[in-house]
């Protein structure tokens, strides 16, 4: 879709464009515009989307999207999604640039933990469902297998999701994609909101936490452990860590997928030499990573920070109230 085509389709549903930017920023294969209206208001629109994932997204929530039926070009099972713009700076962006201020980090985890909590108490009727997490986790395996890929610690894996498993039928609406880089904090310092919702799903809610429980040697070692602090309102199952190891080999083996199909198998055996070994020793002596442990010193503190936060009313990931 092309900027005319994109013009074309906003003036169908009556949006008068005064200008359409291309957004270099991410991934330079998946197109992306800040559309500016005549009336002043601004928009994020993503053409190309995958019409699964609009269905997706309109099953939960309307995700801001102005444009009521999908927009179809070219004979292409495509629509152009259409979200408000939001003023601001990631989060990965501010936490590195407020490092030392762990007041506006905690403030940060706080909005980003309401921002998570509203999308998954959204209804997920209509939402493609994962498989079962263990039934996911051999798929994935077996595909691994047949690359021939060398993969370090391969049994290891395989351990995870036979031993550490522990009930995991709980569902709700899950991002499944919830790092820094998609969390957008407003201008006034407000509003955390989500964007970027290819991985929409129905499963299990831990499973947002993926991203957090790989991260070592991070600036924003702080902000998760915050934020899993006030997600579980300071007391955090042990069942969690149990789950969450699977959750982040899952999100391994996921990547390392993509990456063999997206990229090349050089890239693939890159990523595993580099991530793998790392789960393997965050995990295999604790259930916890070593940057929990670290941080379960200064729990009382944070949890002391936090309640002087002013509670506020729950958005939803694209800053519409709760119905």
């Amino acid at each position: 879709m092309n900027l005319e085509e994109i013009q074309i389709c906003l003036h169908k549903y009556g949006i008068e464009a005064a200008g359409v930017i291309p957004i270099l920023a991410g991934q330079p294969k998946v197109p992306k515009y800040q559309v500016t209206a005549k009336s002043g208001e601004k928009f994020f629109a993503r053409p190309n989307y995958p019409y699964h994932i609009f269905q997706k997204c309109r099953a939960a929530f309307d995700c801001g999207s102005l444009i009521q039926e999908p927009y179809f070009h070219s004979g292409d099972e495509n629509a152009l999604a259409l979200f408000r713009w939001v003023e601001g700076e990631s989060v990965h962006q501010a936490i590195r640039s407020s490092r030392e201020e762990h007041q506006k980090i905690l403030n940060m985890a706080y909005l980003a933990g309401v921002a998570l909590k509203s999308i998954q108490s959204c209804p997920s009727d209509g939402v493609l469902k994962r498989p079962l997490i263990q039934c996911e986790a051999v798929h994935y395996l077996e595909i691994v297998d047949r690359t021939g890929i060398p993969f370090p610690y391969k049994d290891y894996f395989y351990t995870i999701f036979e031993e550490e498993m522990p009930d995991a039928r709980m569902r709700s609406l899950t991002h499944c994609d919830f790092h820094t880089n998609n969390m957008i904090l407003n201008s006034d310092e407000s509003q955390v909101t989500v964007i970027d919702y290819e991985n929409l799903s129905d499963s299990h809610p831990w499973r947002d936490f993926a991203y957090s429980l790989l991260l070592h040697n991070s600036v924003e070692h702080l902000f998760w452990y915050s934020l899993i602090l006030f997600y579980f309102d300071g007391s955090v199952p042990e069942t969690f860590w149990n789950l969450g190891k699977c959750f982040a080999a899952l999100q391994i083996l996921r990547i390392l997928l993509h990456k063999i199909k997206a990229e090349s198998e050089e890239s693939a055996v890159s990523f595993i030499a580099k991530v793998a070994p790392s789960l393997y020793q965050n995990y295999s002596h604790s259930r916890y990573p070593p940057w929990v442990q670290r941080l379960e010193q200064y729990k009382e503190t944070i949890l002391t920070m936090g309640a002087g936060l002013p509670a506020r009313k729950r958005y939803v990931s694209c800053g519409t109230p709760l119905r």
